[in-house]
C-alpha cells in the first residue's frame, strides 16, 4: 500500500472519528502526497463523495486540500447529489409500477446499502443498482415480460443525462427474475434463491413494501461482489466494513449477524473461500474485527487458506491502483490482465475455474460476433 492508499482507506469510513482524523493529519504531515492519484483512485473506485466528506473535516484542522483537487472532488460530490435525487424519484416510480402488478421486489447492492447501512446517501456512489423481482420469467406472459422490459428501459434512459453531462457511464437499473446472475457469478455458485427470499426482511420504503436480504445473505452478497471486482476495490471493501460494523452494533436480534449461519450458507453456496479472502482483505486494510472462529472455519482447507493469506500479505498485490481499471479493450478477453487476478483465481476450485474460463471465452466470442 502507498501512503495515498493509506489516506484513502482512512477516509473511506462513514463514522469518521477523532482517531481517523489524527491518523490522516499524521499521514499528510509525514508524506508528500500525490493528490491527483488520491482523486483518481477515489473517483474510479466509487468513494469520491465519502472521501471528500471526510477530507473536509480534516481541512478544519488547518489542512488545505490543493485547489485543483478540491475542485474535482466538489464537482463529483455535487453531481452525486443530483444523481441521488433522481434515484430517489425513480425508485418510487418503480415500486409503484411493480406494486400495481403484485410483483415483489428485493433491493440489492447500492439501494439496499443506502436503506440499511449508510446514514448519508449523498456520500455514497454507484453506477447502477440491481433489483430482484419476485417472479420467474416462465410465470409471465410475453406481453407482461415486454411491458416490464420497456418500463425499466424508459427509467434507465433518464440517467443518460448523467452519462452525457458528467462523462460517467450510468446504467442504473438492472433487474432479474427471482434470481440474479451477479450473485451466482453467471451460474458458477449454487445460490439457493428460494432460501434467500424466505429469509429476507420486509421493509417499508417510500410507502411501498420491499424485501431486503437478511444480515447473513447481504454480507455474503457483498463478499461475492468484492470477489467479482478482485477484492481490493475500495467501494467494495468499504461496503463490507460498514455492513459488519452496523450489524455488530446491533449485537442481538434480527439485525445482528449469526456467524454460524453465515458460515453454513457460505459453504452451501460454495463461495466460502471467496468470502474468506474478502473478509481477510478488509481486516487487513480497515483493521476490522471478525470473530477468529469465523476465519478458521471458512476456508476449504489449510492449503487454500495459506495461499490466500500469502497473496494478501504481498504488498505488490494490494496496491489500489491495480484495481482501478478492470476492463480494457487491449486486455485479455476485454479485461485488464495483471497480478490482481491471482487472488480471485486462488479462491476457485477446479470446477469453478473451468466454469469461469469457459464463460469468459464464450462471452468474448459473442462480443466479436456482435461487433
Amino acid at each position: 500500500m502507498t501512503p495515498e492508499d493509506d489516506l484513502l482507506i482512512l477516509c473511506a469510513q462513514q463514522n469518521f472519528n477523532q482517531s481517523h482524523l489524527k491518523s490522516v493529519l499524521q499521514c499528510i504531515s509525514n508524506e508528500k502526497l500525490d493528490w491527483d492519484y488520491v482523486f483518481d483512485i477515489a473517483s474510479s473506485q466509487g468513494v469520491a463523495p465519502l472521501i471528500y466528506t471526510n477530507l473536509r473535516k480534516c481541512s478544519q484542522e488547518s489542512f488545505i486540500i490543493p485547489d485543483n483537487v478540491k475542485s474535482s472532488f466538489e464537482k463529483v460530490y455535487i453531481q452525486n447529489q443530483a444523481f441521488k435525487h433522481e434515484v430517489e424519484e425513480s425508485i418510487s416510480e418503480i415500486l409503484s409500477f411493480l406494486a400495481n402488478r403484485s410483483i415483489k421486489v428485493m433491493l440489492l447492492t447500492s439501494t439496499a446499502l443506502d436503506t440499511l447501512i449508510y446514514n448519508d446517501q449523498s456520500a455514497t456512489f454507484s453506477h447502477d443498482t440491481d433489483l430482484l423481482l419476485g417472479v420467474r420469467r416462465i410465470e409471465l406472459s410475453d406481453i407482461e415480460y415486454q411491458e416490464i422490459v420497456e418500463f425499466f428501459s424508459s427509467i434507465s434512459s433518464r440517467f443518460k443525462y448523467f452519462t452525457d453531462q458528467f462523462n460517467v457511464n450510468y446504467e442504473y437499473y438492472e433487474f432479474d427474475f427471482f434470481e440474479h446472475h451477479d450473485l451466482t457469478i453467471n451460474g458458477m455458485l449454487p445460490i439457493n434463491f428460494n432460501e434467500v427470499w424466505k429469509n429476507s426482511w420486509e421493509y417499508k420504503l417510500n410507502g411501498f413494501q420491499v424485501h431486503l436480504m437478511d444480515a447473513e445473505d447481504l454480507l455474503i452478497s457483498l463478499c461475492i461482489s468484492s470477489a467479482r471486482k478482485r477484492f481490493f476495490r475500495l467501494k467494495n471493501m468499504c461496503d463490507i466494513n460498514e455492513t459488519i460494523l452496523k450489524f455488530t452494533e446491533a449485537k442481538k436480534g434480527c439485525m445482528s449477524i449469526n456467524w454460524d449461519e453465515f458460515i453454513r450458507r457460505a459453504k452451501a453456496y460454495r463461495c466460502n473461500d471467496m468470502i474468506y479472502a474478502a473478509l481477510l482483505v478488509v481486516i487487513k486494510c480497515f483493521r476490522l474485527r471478525v470473530p477468529e472462529y469465523v476465519l478458521q472455519n471458512l476456508p476449504s482447507n489449510q492449503f487454500r487458506a495459506g495461499s490466500i493469506n500469502s497473496i494478501c500479505e504481498r504488498k505488490s498485490f494490494s496496491n489500489l491502483s491495480n484495481y482501478s481499471q478492470l476492463y480494457s479493450n487491449s486486455g485479455l478477453f476485454g479485461r485488464t490482465f495483471n497480478r490482481s487476478l491471482l487472488l480471485p483465481y486462488s479462491t476457485y476450485n477446479l470446477k469453478q475455474f473451468l466454469h469461469k474460463f469457459t464463460y469468459v471465452l464464450m462471452n468474448d466470442q459473442r462480443k466479436k460476433m456482435i461487433n
